[in-house]
């Protein structure tokens, strides 16, 4: 499947918009498997959403900080949530695709 230049930086990594110089890899070591991704619950950490997204957690922390996290992030009491369907979204992956059962959003 071809992609679009655009949306890949020089090493072919999908480029997540809004992340401004942010470089983020599609597969990490520290990465998670599309199983890993789907078993999340509703809302994750940023700690999290950031290790789906292949950027480290501090980098997470300072874009929800600054409003640039690329996925909605509610902010409750003194910590940072992200929805997972949200965070899915971002990743390009659509639960009525994997299944037909599921409920479209």
């Amino acid at each position: 499947m071809a992609r679009n230049p655009e949306s890949t930086d020089a090493f072919g990594a999908a480029i997540v918009p809004g992340l401004r110089g942010v470089r983020n890899r599609r597969q990490t070591s520290k990465g998670m498997t599309l199983a890993e991704l789907l078993a999340l619950p509703l809302m994750v950490d940023i700690a999290t959403a950031a290790r789906a997204l292949g950027l480290s957690r501090s980098t997470g922390y300072e874009l929800a900080r600054r409003g640039e996290f690329p996925c909605r992030v509610l902010h409750v009491g003194s910590s940072y949530r992200v929805p997972t369907a949200e965070l899915l979204r971002v990743l390009g992956i659509s639960l009525s695709e994997l299944s037909p059962s599921f409920p479209a959003a």
